[in-house]
């Protein structure tokens, strides 16, 4: 997916081909969603014609990673190397919770609507807005991308 457009515009937002069932379906889904009213949807686009979609190809090979690693398949591990932090200079971390660190943050979100403490405050909502689980998917592979990308802890974790 790639998406064009600033505040107060129509944004462009392209989908590489096979994402969907259909285009028609692809159209149906976009179109139920008022929310996306400011947006201009390109179905099936080939992404060895529009660049931008190869963006798109890493996140999903990134989200994948994590994905493995939240269904137990995933084990490799880094050391962190912060030199400047003793607490966490040299620890070994799990690669997909890496990986999650840094991008927790580029999910599209929704605080929580009131949230019980401080804790809770920090956690926000991916699901529904920033991740999207088809209901055909494996119950186990479902079930894991919730744990991983339903919700997000903004607070410090390293």
């Amino acid at each position: 997916m790639r998406t064009i457009g600033g505040a107060g515009q129509h944004h462009q937002v392209f989908f590489d081909e096979g994402l969907f069932p259909s285009k028609r379906s692809a159209e149906d889904l976009a179109g139920a969603i008022e929310a996306l009213s400011l947006c201009e949807f390109h179905f099936e686009q080939d992404s060895q014609k529009l660049r931008g979609i190869q963006l798109a190809d890493i996140v999903a090979h990134k989200c994948g990673i994590m994905l493995l690693h939240a269904l137990g398949y995933n084990k490799k591990t880094v050391i962190v190397d912060e030199p400047n932090d003793s607490a966490y200079d040299g620890l070994e971390i799990d690669l997909g919770f890496e990986m999650w660190a840094g991008m927790r943050y580029a999910f599209l979100f929704e605080n929580k609507p009131n949230p019980k403490d401080d804790f809770e405050l920090a956690t926000v909502d991916v699901f529904p807005w920033g991740v999207f689980i088809d209901s055909n998917v494996y119950r186990l592979s479902a079930s894991a991308a919730m744990e991983r990308f339903g919700e997000i802890y903004l607070g410090c974790i390293h």
